[in-house]
């Protein structure tokens, strides 16, 4: 991407946005109709495919499709999934997991900043580490219940 125009690395962002904005729409009303732990396996599913696709694949076009893709499942993963979760918790429990989860979630580009400055500028290395934990995350909604 550095030798790509702007238009190119536009697209990217566009891209993304365009999907998590379609899944902000269809996947939190789905998950009323057939159960959050469905959706957030299907987004969950998705994403890691399409991440190690991103991964593996060079190819420029294949990327924006793989970008498209993991801002599809952005509504199952993150929206569908934060409530799941929450289901499963007390009130007490729910606010301390927030509150965590928001912790985490903003650290994530602080200690992504540090990885660039001072570990390596390879991106796949970091994302290869973020689509370990999102194939483990899954194996561990799969044996969750659809409800508590």
């Amino acid at each position: 991407m550095q030798c790509a125009s702007k238009y190119e690395f536009g697209l990217f962002g566009s891209v993304f946005f365009l999907a998590v904005v379609i899944s902000s729409i269809i996947f939190p009303a789905l998950s009323d109709k057939i159960g959050r732990h469905l959706v957030l396996t299907i987004g969950i599913t998705i994403q890691v495919i399409a991440s190690l696709t991103l991964l593996l694949v060079g190819d420029q076009t294949m990327a924006y499709f793989c970008i498209f893709f993991i801002g599809l499942d952005f509504g199952a993963r993150v929206f569908v999934g934060y409530i799941y979760c929450m289901e499963f918790l007390t009130d007490e429990q729910a606010q301390i997991t927030s509150q965590i989860i928001g912790a985490i979630d903003g650290l994530t580009l602080f200690f992504a900043s540090l990885y660039f400055m001072y570990v390596s500028k390879n991106w796949q290395y970091l994302y290869f580490f973020s689509v370990c934990v999102a194939a483990a995350a899954l194996l561990m909604i799969l044996k969750l219940p659809e409800s508590p």
